[in-house]
C-alpha cells in the first residue's frame, strides 16, 4: 500500500500510523480508515509534501474532508480588468457624466485634457502606428463632440500632445489650446477650430 503524507509533510503507512481521535475517542474528520478498517476513498487525496503547501489549502481541506489541494486553473484575467479597457471604461463614464450632468462638465474637460496631455507622447522608433490609441482617440471624442454651451471658464488644453492619426470629422475645438501639438495625418474635416491656439503645431 502506498504511504501517504500527512500535513506536516511527514510520511504515513496505514500499517504504522493509526488514524488520529479525538477526546471521546471518536475518529477525526480527517481519520483516512472507513469503518470497515480498510483505507477509505479519502486515501486518494494526497497532500503535498511541504507544510507550508498544506497550510495554503486548509480552507479546501475542511470544506472537502481531504488532504487534497484545490484543483489548479490557469489565471485569465478578465479583459475589463486589462489597464487599457480600464481606461477606455474610465473614459465613458466620464462622459456619460458629461452628457447627464452639464454643471460637472467644465471639471471633466480638464481631467479629460490632462489625460490626452499626459498619454498622448509620440511613440518609439519604429513602432509608428497611423491610428491614434483608442484610449486617446475616446478622450478626445467626449471632448470633440460635448455641447459646448456648457464649457463655462473651461479651455480644452492639449498643448504638447501628440494626436497623428486621430479622428474628429465636425468636432468641437473652438478656442482649444493646441499648441506644439502633433496634428499630422489626423483627420479634422470641418472641425470648429475658431479662437485655437495652433502655434508651433504640426500639421
Amino acid at each position: 500500500m502506498s504511504p501517504l503524507h500527512d500535513t506536516t509533510g511527514e510520511l504515513l503507512h496505514p500499517a504504522e500510523s493509526p488514524p488520529a481521535t479525538s477526546g471521546t475517542g471518536r475518529r477525526s474528520r480527517g481519520d483516512w480508515r472507513g469503518d470497515s478498517g480498510r483505507p477509505s476513498s479519502r486515501t486518494h487525496c494526497h497532500s503535498f509534501a511541504t507544510s507550508s503547501a498544506s497550510a495554503d489549502c486548509r480552507p479546501y481541506q475542511r470544506l472537502h474532508g481531504c488532504h487534497s489541494a484545490p484543483p489548479l486553473r490557469p489565471h485569465r484575467p478578465s479583459a475589463a480588468r486589462r489597464p487599457s479597457e480600464r481606461r477606455l471604461n474610465g473614459i465613458y463614464a466620464l462622459q456619460r457624466v458629461m452628457e447627464e450632468s452639464p454643471r460637472d462638465q467644465p471639471s471633466i474637460i480638464n481631467v479629460l485634457s490632462a489625460y490626452i496631455r499626459n498619454h498622448a507622447k509620440k511613440p518609439k522608433a519604429g513602432t509608428y502606428d497611423f491610428d491614434a490609441p483608442s484610449d486617446i482617440q475616446a478622450a478626445l471624442t467626449a471632448l470633440g463632440y460635448r455641447n459646448p454651451n456648457y464649457d463655462s471658464n473651461a479651455v480644452i488644453d492639449l498643448h504638447g500632445a501628440y494626436l497623428s492619426g486621430v479622428y474628429l470629422p465636425s468636432g468641437d475645438l473652438h478656442g482649444a489650446n493646441l499648441r506644439d501639438t502633433d496634428l499630422s495625418v489626423a483627420f479634422l474635416n470641418r472641425v470648429n477650430l475658431r479662437d485655437a491656439n495652433l502655434d508651433d503645431a504640426q500639421r
